[in-house]
């Protein structure tokens, strides 16, 4: 049976573009687009939505096809149906039952620098009670467009935080967050790049770091008046197009604090002091720089990268899981190490999250009724 891979080369082929130009609308190189089409690694489930709308191609097939092989090589790998084939089959049971609207949209041009993604949300959780969010070091938007209230839950326990309506901002997360899902959900999410969101608002991150505020905070009312023109827009394109031009009036020449707080951002790997000596900063004043366009230190961000890294190996990986080999490549000190810090950024064990079947690297579902 041709694998997800093979049938995204399909797509580019048909649709005339090349490794290039995909791998570019990716954020990728060609050799890694190329692992995917061979089935040599899945793509990331957010990938699949941007595709979807890039190749103009049915999101719920691509779906479908995707869970499919995850589920075949599963089986193949274990031989006998564990928790995480049963809830993978539970999701794709859902899937071939409901139509998943999802378009993605990446802006181009000023906005590129500063806005992923904009994502267009109808039914995406597929009749799940509540949706977790890991934390990936991303700030959103979230404008919802059903005028139903969620509400907010401070972890897995279910200890409610509160209630949120109309827009709201996630800032940069510490650990996992629930919210709780609505029946004919509609959502607009617009997914920020590392200081992006700064840099549009001026706001100091900060104050953002772990917590969800309402958007009428930050934006006043204009957050209500973009929210009622998108209600009438007549279609998605026009929806994005109001979204982009409301973020276009706040588009302002990047200072060096940005340059900065980029160059950082794209070396984050490296120690302070290497960073201080190739900018000309002091340790102190970066680490100042990075919090207030990032809302946490570059130590911090580096373990949020960290445990995203093992998060999207996890979920692209086409073999069997080496825990203590995975522990060992992304650098933690030992087993017990790499347990720990997985735990907490998302409230569980690595084992526990493999268990659950998530498709999407930082999205979790749930249904407290099974």
């Amino acid at each position: 049976m041709p694998g997800i891979g093979s049938h995204l080369r399909q797509l580019r082929r048909h649709r005339g573009f090349s490794p290039g130009d995909v791998a570019a609308f990716m954020d990728t190189d060609p050799a890694h687009l190329k692992r995917i089409e061979n089935g040599q690694k899945y793509p990331e489930k957010n990938q699949l939505f941007q595709l979807a709308g890039f190749f103009n191609a049915d999101v719920n097939r691509l779906l479908a096809e995707y869970q499919k092989e995850k589920i075949a090589t599963e089986m193949q790998l274990d031989n006998q149906p564990d928790k995480r084939v049963q809830n993978m089959r539970h999701e794709l049971s859902l899937l071939l039952e409901k139509q998943v609207n999802v378009r993605a949209f990446k802006p181009t041009g000023p906005l590129q620098p500063y806005i992923e993604s904009i994502q267009y949300c109808n039914g995406h959780h597929l009749g799940y009670s509540k949706e977790t969010i890991l934390p990936d070091g991303s700030v959103q938007l979230i404008i919802e467009l059903d005028g139903q209230e969620r509400r907010l839950w401070k972890d897995k326990h279910g200890r409610c935080r509160h209630s949120l309506k109309n827009a709201w901002v996630s800032g940069v997360l510490k650990q996992q967050l629930s919210y709780q899902t609505v029946q004919n959900e509609t959502a607009l999410c617009i997914r920020f790049k590392p200081g992006g969101f700064h840099t549009l608002t001026k706001i100091p991150q900060t104050d953002l770091k772990n917590s969800v505020v309402e958007a009428e905070l930050i934006f006043n009312c204009s957050i209500l008046e973009l929210r009622n023109e998108i209600l009438a827009a007549k279609s998605i394109h026009e929806i994005v197009q109001k979204t982009m031009n409301f973020f276009l009036e706040r588009v302002t020449p990047p200072d060096l604090s940005h340059s900065v707080t980029c160059f950082m951002n794209s070396r984050i790997h490296e120690s302070i002091s290497q960073l201080a000596h190739k900018t000309g900063y002091s340790q102190k004043h970066l680490i100042h720089l990075f919090k207030k366009h990032m809302g946490v230190t570059p130590k911090f961000f580096q373990r949020i990268r960290r445990f995203t890294a093992v998060v999207n190996y996890i979920q692209t990986t086409t073999g069997k899981i080496n825990w203590p080999d995975i522990a060992y490549r992304y650098g933690f000190y030992d087993q017990a190490h790499f347990i720990k810090e997985f735990r907490s950024f998302s409230g569980m064990s690595p084992r526990e999250y493999l268990e659950t079947g998530s498709t999407c690297p930082r999205i979790m579902y749930s249904d407290e009724s099974r």
